[in-house]
């Protein structure tokens, strides 16, 4: 009987474990939980812990007051706070007060370009830059920041109005016909460079892509609208890119 009551309750235990296929991501807005589905990798909404209403969805990105999604059917759009569906996303981001301030330059030294970051608060003084990054002044025609300057400043707010990673500091530079990106110290080379809200978007011969973010495969990306971009393939298939460079095709 002993053992029989183990075998119940180890049955009992693994099928409790088995129904359990939801996993809590964040709760939000008015009495709102997203879960992603194990069983199915999707996300769901749920209002007041009970009701389903959104499910089946490929991606939901955390945005200020509103998720940005793409539905089984690659649609994207945004939900409020109220769990309402919405063709766009007004965002009003609040800021912090007392957070760093980057101060990035392009110095030559001899026939070297340095790279320097300053790192420090309001009201801080006597902070030493430090080198960051370097490279000969022969191996490169021109160099400067995507502010077209040798001088970018900003502080960690910034960050906080884009969903993806995003690179203000990096150092853009031309050879010939080259262009490259001087990041972490780590220079890459390709055929055009272009910027916009701090994303670099690069080509190498007809093909395009997302500085750290995709690889150089695609005949268009679009730019980011907060979290994703809309791509097309060299084989003419459409889809959405993450901040991450995963790929949701239509």
């Amino acid at each position: 009987m002993k053992k029989l009551l183990i075998f119940i309750l180890t049955i009992s235990t693994m099928g409790s474990f088995a129904q359990k296929k939801d996993s809590l991501i964040s709760a939000f807005g008015t009495n709102l939980k997203l879960y992603k589905n194990i069983n199915t990798n999707t996300f769901e909404v749920h209002k007041n812990d009970e009701k389903v209403i959104f499910k089946n969805l490929k991606i939901a990105v955390r945005l200020n007051g509103f998720l940005q999604v793409l539905d089984e059917k690659n649609n994207m759009f945004y939900i409020n706070e109220e769990g309402t569906k919405v063709e766009e996303a007004n965002l009003e981001i609040e800021v912090c007060g007392t957070v760093p301030n980057y101060t990035y330059e392009i110095i030559k030294r001899g026939n070297t370009y340095i790279v320097t970051e300053l790192v420090g608060y309001d009201g801080e003084e006597n902070i030493a830059a430090k080198e960051i990054g370097s490279i000969s002044a022969v191996r490169i025609d021109k160099i400067n920041f995507p502010n077209g300057t040798k001088k970018v400043m900003f502080d960690a707010n910034e960050s906080m109005f884009y969903a993806t990673e995003i690179f203000l500091n990096a150092v853009l530079l031309s050879k010939g016909k080259k262009q490259g990106v001087l990041y972490n110290n780590t220079v890459r080379y390709f055929d055009a460079v272009t910027h916009a809200n701090g994303v670099l978007k690069v080509q190498e011969n007809t093909k395009v892509g997302y500085y750290n973010i995709t690889e150089v495969t695609y005949k268009d990306v679009a730019p980011f609208a907060n979290g994703l971009a809309k791509f097309t393939t060299t084989n003419n298939k459409t889809g959405y890119i993450d901040a991450n460079g995963n790929e949701y095709f239509d």
